[in-house]
């Protein structure tokens, strides 16, 4: 995924003071963290987004930061085939 794209939405994900859906009481505080993968039998490093609440701790994956991490493995996947 394009790097500007990735930080437009970590900064639109922290506009939107999402209620986190297991306490129903903390705000979803978004991070990205680096994390290998497995993918078509190839091992992947990328940038994995996720949330964490301020009140409980629990960490979760909203479905646009689920879309993000999929297209991030995916180009990282194109990049890998095309360098072989």
């Amino acid at each position: 995924m394009d790097a500007i794209l990735a930080t437009f939405l970590m900064k639109w994900l922290q506009n939107q003071n999402l209620i986190c859906p297991i306490c129903e009481e903390g705000q979803l505080i978004p991070n990205v963290c680096t994390e290998q993968t497995r993918y078509k039998e190839k091992t992947l490093t990328v940038d994995y987004e996720s949330s964490t609440c301020s009140t409980c701790g629990s960490e979760i994956v909203t479905p646009i930061q689920a879309q993000s991490n999929q297209a991030r493995i995916l180009d990282e996947q194109n990049q890998r085939n095309q360098n072989n």
